[in-house]
């Protein structure tokens, strides 16, 4: 089951997740955003990512984004939604540690996440590195192909991961 939105606008994000909790199937979520949205001259470009944008740019895009605040100034409002999100998710958390804690099977999955990831990662590689030598160029080889090799509806994605 494959959705696709924009990436940028929180109604369609959120009406993609609810159509994916509404649905039975697993779900991928493609959401379209684009890099550096707000930075007027070099959104969308290499320009916003690994190089500061600048004071110029910075000022450009806090104007664009109507956006007043100073650097790392959090506006009340917006921590206090963050702080709702995390009582929430605290909550969830919870559960889940008290559920592992008590589990029959805590030792089993103690020991399954304690592996070597890449080691255990590269078996499923075509041409994966050995002997601990993964590279994170490498890692996703065989969803990356997929990714790769063209437009993908979730009809083509089946097809592929069956």
């Amino acid at each position: 089951h494959v959705l696709s939105c924009d990436g940028h606008n929180m109604d369609a994000v959120s009406a993609a997740i609810s159509a994916a909790q509404a649905d039975d199937r697993p779900s991928l979520i493609c959401c379209k955003t684009i890099i550096g949205l707000g930075a007027p001259n070099k959104q969308g470009t290499s320009g916003v990512h690994g190089a500061p944008l600048g004071d110029a740019e910075i000022a450009l895009a806090r104007e664009t984004l109507g956006w007043p605040h100073a650097a790392f100034e959090i506006p009340a409002d917006i921590l206090a939604e963050w702080r709702a999100a995390g009582a929430r998710g605290a909550a969830a958390h919870q559960s889940w540690q008290d559920r592992y804690a008590a589990s029959q099977h805590k030792t089993a999955f103690d020991a399954a996440i304690a592996n070597d990831f890449d080691k255990d990662v590269a078996v499923y590689l075509d041409d994966g590195p050995r002997d601990g030598e993964a590279s994170t160029v490498v890692i996703p080889g065989p969803p990356l192909k997929i990714l790769r090799s063209g437009p993908i509806s979730e009809e083509s994605l089946r097809q592929k991961l069956d």
